[in-house]
């Protein structure tokens, strides 16, 4: 008799038990119906849209690379020539003392002016098909990382302004220490100085066509005498820089020249 009570208590245990592995197992089903599958699913969908953006971001570089290649190859063999084959009789440290190298280096301080410049002013450059294919050989990628958000512009200028165009050295007339042990030419911190002045320009420019123009709801045929005025001087200016940075001397324009020697300094008399 006690047996069978014993055996009649264990197998109802092992029915109770079974009923609440069930109504567990119920629950957990429920529970990931309801909560967890959304929670996958949202977890799936965010990893989805980061590796979107991750891709974006790495085709933004890999297009970066490929338009600065040639470029990078041409600084290459200026500072072989430079260094090696045409070496200067100049003191390093005479702010007169120009290279091949130092021209290509200061040049390549208008490159962020210039994708500024095709980013603001698309359809007058289309109008000019050698500028044009200029821009998509070399300027393509840097626009398009510029155009991943605002504040990338500023994050560019504000790293130029601090590790490159403050670097100042023994070519250069300036009170006080930098803190700085590497330093950089006077006549390539000037025009990197410079292409970070016409920046500071265009930036405004682009804020007053968006928004105050659009406000005045002026005749078209303004809006476009303005627009192709601004291309015309703009354009003009940072053709003006290159030609000056081709023949290796600061180009001294009015209003830039002061802002640029307020910030790198003065060079020191030969």
């Amino acid at each position: 008799m006690f047996i069978e009570k014993l055996v009649n208590k264990v197998a109802n245990s092992e029915i109770n038990l079974q009923k609440i592995l069930e109504i567990s197992k119920l629950g957990l089903q429920n529970l990931w119906t309801q909560y967890f599958s959304y929670q996958f699913l949202g977890l799936i969908l965010f990893l989805l849209s980061v590796q979107e953006e991750l891709l974006k971001v790495f085709a933004i570089f890999f297009v970066i690379v490929s338009n600065l290649l040639p470029p990078v190859i041409a600084l290459t063999i200026l500072y072989a020539l430079s260094n090696f084959v045409l070496k200067s009789q100049k003191k390093v440290s005479d702010p007169t003392n120009v290279n091949l190298f130092d021209r290509g280096l200061a040049i390549s301080g208008l490159i962020l002016p210039c994708a500024e410049f095709s980013r603001y002013f698309p359809n007058e450059i289309k109008q000019i098909p050698w500028l044009y294919q200029f821009q998509l050989d070399y300027l393509t990628g840097l626009i398009m990382f510029l155009n991943l958000n605002e504040i990338v512009v500023v994050l560019v200028q504000v790293f130029c302004f601090r590790e490159l165009i403050r670097r100042r050295g023994p070519d250069t007339e300036w009170t006080g220490s930098t803190g700085k042990k590497l330093w950089i030419k006077y006549f390539i911190r000037y025009y990197w100085c410079f292409g970070f002045c016409l920046t500071t320009i265009l930036e405004p420019y682009n804020f007053i066509q968006m928004k105050l123009m659009t406000l005045l709801n002026l005749p078209l045929w303004v809006n476009t005498c303005l627009s192709e005025s601004a291309f015309y001087i703009l354009g003009g200016l940072i053709l003006h820089a290159i030609v000056f940075a081709l023949i290796g001397l600061p180009n001294k324009l009015p209003l830039f020249h002061g802002a640029c020697e307020f910030h790198v300094g003065r060079p020191k008399k030969a």
